[in-house]
Parts: structure tokens; sequence; C-alpha cells
């Protein structure tokens, strides 16, 4: 993939999310510290895996994946003045898939209240 489809991928996806951030998201996820699990299993459904950290406790591991196609993109290669046998062509390739993904993981004390929360991955973001 050449760096313009990146650079415009990067943008659609920064357009497409509108003001979504990370920072938005990390803030979510701080609204459920002391939360039960339940509560949590109600909002979001239940967790596609679970593992048991070595201090014991459980940590709930959701994984959000999405796709989304980049618009086409036009190249425009310009003829130099003066040479008439190199004329002004113009290029459009269709876009291209962007797929992003969020792992979210909320750790769980031994009563079963969310007592931390982390995440990894360029599609957690929260409006």
């Amino acid at each position: 993939m050449n760096t313009s489809r990146i650079v415009i991928a990067a943008g659609t996806a920064l357009l497409l999310a509108g003001c979504a951030t990370e920072a938005r998201y990390r803030r979510q996820l701080d609204g459920w510290i002391g939360a039960p699990a339940e509560a949590l299993v109600q909002r979001w459904g239940y967790p596609n895996g679970q593992v048991t950290a070595p201090d014991g406790h459980i940590e709930y591991i959701y994984t959000r994946r999405s796709t989304f196609m980049s618009p086409p993109t036009s190249t425009t290669n310009a003829g130099i003045k003066g040479m008439d046998y190199l004329p002004s062509t113009a290029t459009t390739r269709s876009g291209s898939y962007v797929l992003t993904s969020c792992t979210t993981y909320f750790e769980l004390s031994p009563d079963r209240h969310i007592i931390g929360t982390r995440f990894e991955g360029k599609g957690c973001v929260a409006r």
C-alpha cells in the first residue's frame, strides 16, 4: 500500500470517527470501576473470553472489530511545461478496506466487581 493511500485511509478513519477519541474511551471505561460484573454483561453482552490473572482475579475480554471502505483516490500526473509529449493524465484507484479492532479487559475482584480496565487497539475510541 503506498503512502498516499495510507494517509487517505487514516484521514478517512478520523473523519468517520468524528470527535471519537481514545481519551473518551478511557473515561467511559473508568466509569465502570466499582460496578458489578453482572451490570457489565447486561450492557456489553457476554465477554468473548476470560482469563485468570496470576493474582487470581478474573479478567473479562471483549473484542470488537470493524471494517470500512476508504474513499477512492485520484492521482494526477501533470505534463511538464513546454513538453507536449507528456500529456496530463488522471488515474482513479478504488478505495481499500480498513480494519480496526479494540480489545478491552475488565479485571474483577473476588466479589465480582470491576476493579480495573485496560484496552489495546486503534479502534478503542468513544464519542
